[in-house]
């Protein structure tokens, strides 16, 4: 069974993070663009990060 998508919305805030704090939260989310023909909305089902922090 797949578990229905988090609609609730992620602050602009939520992004303004070092990409490994930010990978973790967004499996699960939908990503929503306009697009003249409807809103394409594909699931989040994995993210990739870098492997290590950049110093």
């Amino acid at each position: 069974m797949i578990a229905a998508p988090d609609r609730t919305p992620l602050t602009r805030d939520s992004f303004d993070r070092p990409v490994l704090d930010v990978t973790p939260d967004l499996p699960g989310h939908v990503l929503v663009r306009a697009a003249p023909d409807g809103p394409i909305e594909p699931r989040r089902t994995e993210t990739h990060g870098p492997a290590r922090r950049s110093a």
